[in-house]
């Protein structure tokens, strides 16, 4: 050892399909490199002419006939006199599930060392052997195909599977099967789980068993802690006080707000922003600066109108009106009354494209009259050939021959203006009009008229 031999002779042997027919071979397998040779030494055919391979599989095979090695199938000459077919393990090619991937198909010499990912299908091993899938898809990239991966979606190259499920423990639920989920889903109060996921006999609800050093109904006690064992509840809660958070108040939710071990119930910082909860303008959310920009009782925190000027925080946000001022833009005009200008207040759609003033610009039609001073004034601070002191007395729009009649006839005293013809004849001084309309007003909208001058 190691280099012996053992030798198996076969003597014309016949074909089953044809007596006529006869292989003389000798099987030599080699215990130095474990390869099994086939040496041909006679081939006879009888009247069928397939002792030579061509209507035959040639190889090997295991046992149960799941797995082999092909050298030939119905292959015409794949045999004669004197030919040598010798399987090692080196050469030998494997694919189990027959769906053209080897078992091996990286030729190390131990199958499974580098399955197939990605995509791949060649240069790797069959990610499942004993399931037919050439696609060697794998989802989750752990080394184990979709088609015999136990949680195709989830990473677990172990495949690990406690309660036998066939659903491996990286997705099953309940991985010990004893009708309680391994953990609880978000926001479910009312969801109870396992407190030991991988034994059966332990989940809530089951009787607590005594001196054992487990916590077997799951309730966060154990032995002379657990109610069911002795333990005290001073307050009638259902919980032990070795693990109440407020032992002395009635309190079986538990509710712990910050986190610090003390309950709501009797935590007098349930927010932990070193504020007393009688003091605190925000008892149930963290807020030390206390902040309150609209001065009621909520602190802004806590409050969804911190401004109180009818906008709700999240709208002003979303719009970017400031939710601590009331008048974003400093024009005098509530952000309130400019976002529900055209009389909708959840739809806000600003000049040009709405009918709502913008509360992020004090001009809203650019015409150089903010629009406070319009709105006052009475011109339309949606329109930007309407201002204060424009010289279009008819309001038509353009300033012309007719607007020069009007301011003649004012100034001569023929015509009582109305206010709204005041705030437009009124323009002299330029910028910075002196509340009458004479002969300078007729004459500076003679000249706008004429197109001598701009304003």
């Amino acid at each position: 050892a190691p280099n012996r031999q053992f030798i198996v002779m076969y003597d014309q042997v016949p074909l089953y399909s044809d007596g006529g027919s006869s292989l003389t071979f000798e099987v030599i397998l080699s215990e130095s490199d474990k390869s099994m040779a086939f040496i041909y030494n006679s081939l006879q055919n009888g009247t069928g002419l397939f002792v030579d391979g061509r209507s035959a599989s040639v190889g090997l095979e295991n046992t149960d006939g799941m797995a082999g090695v092909l050298y030939s199938y119905n292959g015409q000459r794949a045999l004669r006199d004197g030919l040598v077919v010798k399987f090692d393990p080196q050469s030998a090619v494997f694919d189990t599930d027959c769906d053209g991937i080897a078992d091996d198909g990286d030729n190390s010499g131990t199958a499974g060392d580098h399955p197939c990912t990605g995509g791949a299908t060649l240069n790797c091993d069959d990610n499942c052997p004993a399931v037919s899938n050439p696609g060697q898809g794998d989802i989750d990239g752990d080394g184990v195909g979709d088609a015999c991966d136990n949680c195709p979606a989830s990473y677990n190259p172990d495949q690990a599977d406690f309660d036998g499920d066939q659903l491996g423990d990286a997705c099953d639920a309940d991985d010990d099967n004893d009708g309680f989920p391994d953990m609880c889903p978000p926001n479910n109060p009312t969801c109870m789980f396992d407190c030991a996921p991988k034994n059966a006999s332990i989940f809530p609800g089951v009787p607590e068993v005594c001196n054992d050093g487990l916590d077997n109904d799951c309730d966060g006690t154990t032995d002379s802690a657990d109610l069911d064992c002795g333990a005290t509840d001073s307050d009638g809660d259902g919980i032990s006080d070795a693990i109440d958070n407020c032992k002395f108040i009635l309190n079986p939710g538990q509710e712990d707000m910050d986190g610090d071990g003390i309950g709501d119930a009797c935590d007098t910082d349930k927010d932990a922003d070193g504020v007393l909860d009688v003091d605190d303008n925000c008892p149930n959310g963290w807020n030390p600066d206390q902040l309150n920009s609209d001065g009621d009782f909520m602190g802004d925190a806590c409050d969804p109108d911190d401004d109180n000027d009818g906008l709700l925080d999240v709208f002003e946000i979303s719009i970017g009106t400031d939710p601590s001022n009331q008048d974003t833009d400093n024009d005098g005009i509530t952000d309130y009354d400019e976002v529900c200008f055209d009389g909708n207040c959840s739809l806000y759609e600003p000049y040009p494209s709405g009918g709502d003033l913008n509360a992020l610009r004090p001009d809203t039609d650019g015409d150089g009259a903010d629009d406070y001073l319009e709105l006052t004034q009475g011109t339309d601070p949606l329109l930007a050939t309407s201002y204060p002191g424009d010289g279009d007395i008819n309001e038509d729009g353009v300033v012309d021959i007719a607007d020069t009649l009007l301011a003649i006839r004012i100034v001569n005293g023929t015509l009582v203006p109305t206010s709204q013809q005041m705030v437009h004849g009124d323009v002299a001084p330029l910028g910075n009009p002196n509340g009458l309309m004479d002969i300078a007003d007729a004459l500076l909208i003679m000249r706008k008229a004429a197109g001598l001058v701009s304003y």
